[in-house]
């Protein structure tokens, strides 16, 4: 498949600026969660948010963990499409096949051996 290299930049810098919004939410959301200050890890992200420029700093060092699970969850959702349109293609292509075998038969057009391969194959037409 082929990519159109013009997209990716505008579609990177739309990432890129989801990443940083979710981490700067997370902070924030760090700052006020009284809750968190007894946990492990999150626990010292807490505490680090009460400092002055903490939220700063916690938006900061989940940058690069909020990025790494967006473009994870955008490759699965993307892989997931990429999968059901496979399927819908498949499907067409099978539904697509009986209809021709379907108009043949009723015109009395006899196959070819060749034809009759070609409309059995489910090989992939890329």
């Amino acid at each position: 498949m082929e990519r159109d290299e013009g997209s990716v930049a505008p579609w990177r810098l739309f990432d890129g600026s989801i990443a940083l919004t979710i981490s700067m939410l997370l902070a924030v959301l760090l700052r006020v969660w009284e809750g968190a200050a007894s946990w492990p890890v999150v626990g010292t992200l807490h505490r680090i948010t009460q400092w002055e420029e903490g939220v700063i700093i916690v938006a900061t060092l989940l940058l690069f963990p909020t990025a790494l699970m967006l473009y994870g969850g955008f490759k699965m959702f993307f892989a997931a499409k990429e999968a059901v349109e496979r399927q819908a293609m498949k499907r067409g292509q099978k539904v697509e096949r009986e209809r021709i075998r379907k108009v043949l038969a009723e015109r009395g057009v006899p196959l070819t051996p060749e034809q009759v391969q070609a409309l059995d194959s489910e090989g992939d037409n890329r």
